[in-house]
């Protein structure tokens, strides 16, 4: 929310913003975990969903009205059948009979998952020493998947400032995982 907060000039606007957001949020995940099956895509539906009305705020007239309860129930669905497609497309891509992607041994399976679990905590525990503003592009770049024009109109800076960004915080990333930074 406090990314959304940001896309705001005005305390008017964040306060309505807010207001929206503690009235529909659970409504809008209910609605995406419906169609997706699937609690943490439906976050991310919401998420976006919540994004994607910061553009359009002045179609919203009153938090309580039934247009606005069916505009922000249209925009969830919306990112939510964006979702499901992406996630179909990537499930289509993917041939789960390919031997690749068989495992060898039962007894291999709980190593690789312990390594696994140990570079995604490592990555973690390296990217909370970001700081804020690399965080908040990478998060937007890679969790969201926006475009750097999308994530340069979100943080009101220039196209290029937004992939300066960008490349600097994969830099640094790198650079701590490698050892070569902290």
């Amino acid at each position: 929310m406090t990314l959304c907060l940001m896309a705001f000039d005005t305390p008017a606007e964040k306060n309505l913003f807010t207001k929206l957001y503690e009235r529909y949020q659970y409504y809008m995940l209910y609605l995406a975990n419906g169609i997706l099956q699937n609690h943490s895509l439906a976050e991310d539906a919401v998420q976006d969903a919540f994004l994607t009305l910061t553009r359009y705020m002045d179609r919203v007239e009153d938090v309580e009205s039934p247009r606005t309860r069916n505009f922000l129930a249209t925009i969830t669905k919306s990112r939510a059948v964006d979702l499901l497609r992406k996630e179909k497309r990537y499930m289509e891509a993917v041939d789960i009979d390919d031997e690749s992607y068989r495992i060898e041994s039962k007894e291999e399976q709980p190593l690789e998952q312990l390594i696994r679990e140990s570079e995604h905590a490592q990555l973690r525990e390296c990217i909370k020493k970001l700081t804020p503003e690399h965080q908040t592009v990478l998060e937007l770049k890679y969790v969201h998947g926006l475009k750097e024009r999308e994530i340069a109109e979100i943080l009101g800076v220039p196209t290029k400032t937004a992939g300066m960004r960008i490349l600097r915080a994969r830099e640094k990333l790198r650079g701590m995982l490698n050892g070569k930074e902290e």
